[in-house]
């Protein structure tokens, strides 16, 4: 059962990085664009051959990377089997850091130990308050990792993801959905995200609701990226649109796969069609990954004809009074133990700021006491990089006890010296 890209690959002097032996998935390789596929092909080689328990052998992995379009693929593929086939799997010679990712393993929102730390790592959710759930530790995951400079990144991030999986919850007809988030920082500056479903696929999801009737697959992407298309006049049909047009203005990619048929909008607006795998025999299943610059601006308003959604994260944050944000430190699932919690803390912070032209209060009630390198990293950093007008004015110490109140100033004084220091010998 050796598919016709396989043996072109195999003719040109190119091995499948996935391989199928009497039951034994041999896996050298999950960045390989190829990946998905042939891990697929190695299944179905393996049902046909009538086995039920499937070893996947992960000894020879040569690279651990793996991109969330795989990854969430993967999971919904692997899911769905467990469901439909009365097939057991054993996962051998995995590296740890491959199963940090949780591709195999899926994790919920409610697993508390894992969503503190939600970035590359497989989600999955089966309803709207788990999705919002992993959506908002998402956003809030990010909003610790980089300084966005760029207004609008967040909100336009939130809304997107908010969308995308909303709609495997109303449309997929499926047990769970599956999303997964990696940053590409250095020179890419992207955010990546991916959400994949093992349901009725795009395609059948629009036929059943009566409204349309798609020729194939690219005709049913293609209508689900017009405004208003939705199966059933109950939706908005705006998700897929909006996460085009949000795309568009950034410059940024997205791919979505269903039904056996895959479309690329590039940055630059190419447009390019491709066969995608089936994560489901009858079905398709739906992926849709989408990559956005952070280093360039994004406008919601521009973006959806002057529609601007708020932010349900920076919601939640402004004071009773709006007249400031409010951070509570006790919230934050990163501590106040370590400096690289006040490096995260410090980021959110900035971005509170940067995101919203807003001031913001620092909220330490219920804090006893914070490690001295997290006070430099979040309070001395900031107030030497801001300079203490800026600080002064942008930034409310609050509810610090005795303790906390010391460590504070005495990391801001030796930071202040430090800075000094450097300045007399440079």
């Amino acid at each position: 059962m050796t598919d016709y890209s396989e043996k072109i690959r195999r003719r040109i002097g190119i091995k499948p990085k996935i391989e199928y032996l009497d039951g034994l998935i041999t896996v050298r390789s999950l960045k390989d664009p190829y990946s998905l596929k042939d891990f697929v092909r190695c299944m179905v080689n393996a049902f046909h051959d009538g086995f039920e328990d499937i070893i996947v052998d992960f000894g020879s992995l040569r690279d651990e990377v793996v991109y969330p379009s795989t990854a969430v693929s993967l999971a919904a593929f692997i899911e769905n089997i467990k469901a439909t086939r009365d097939v057991t799997f054993q996962f051998e010679g995995m590296p740890e850091s491959l199963s940090r990712k949780r591709i195999f393993d899926t994790v919920s929102p409610y697993n508390e130990r894992e969503i503190a730390f939600p970035i590359n790592k497989v989600w999955r959710f089966s309803d709207f308050k788990e999705a919002q759930k992993i959506t908002s530790a998402l956003i809030e995951a990010i909003s610790e990792a980089e300084v966005f400079d760029q207004e609008g990144i967040i909100k336009a991030i939130e809304w997107c993801v908010n969308e995308i999986v909303d709609n495997v919850v109303r449309h997929a007809e499926t047990t769970a959905g599956f999303v997964m988030c990696q940053i590409h920082g250095k020179s890419e500056k992207q955010i990546v995200f991916s959400v994949a479903d093992a349901g009725c696929g795009i395609y059948r999801s629009l036929q059943s609701g009566g409204l349309y009737s798609p020729s194939d697959g690219y005709d049913a992407i293609t209508l689900a990226l017009k405004k208003g298309v939705s199966r059933s006049s109950e939706g908005q049909g705006n998700g897929l649109w909006g996460l085009s047009r949000i795309l568009e203005k950034n410059k940024g990619t997205l791919v979505i796969s269903t039904f056996g048929c895959k479309l690329m909008i590039s940055g630059d607006g190419e447009i390019t069609k491709d066969p995608s795998t089936w994560l489901t025999i009858d079905k398709g299943g739906t992926v849709v990954d989408f990559q956005f610059h952070y280093d360039q601006p994004i406008s919601l308003a521009d973006a959806l004809d002057g529609h601007e959604p708020e932010s349900i994260q920076y919601i939640n944050a402004w004071s009773d009074n709006s007249q400031a944000m409010v951070y509570k430190i006790a919230e934050s699932p990163l501590g106040t133990g370590t400096r690289p919690a006040g490096k995260g803390s410090r980021k959110y912070l900035m971005n509170m700021i940067k995101q919203n032209n807003a001031r913001v209060i620092v909220d330490f009630e219920g804090v006893g006491v914070v490690a001295s390198s997290f006070a430099d990293e979040m309070i001395a950093k900031t107030f030497t990089e801001m300079g203490p007008i800026k600080f002064q004015s942008t930034v409310q110490l609050a509810n610090m006890n005795e303790t906390v109140t010391m460590i504070v100033n005495r990391a801001m004084e030796q930071r202040m010296v430090q800075d000094r220091y450097e300045k007399y010998m440079e």
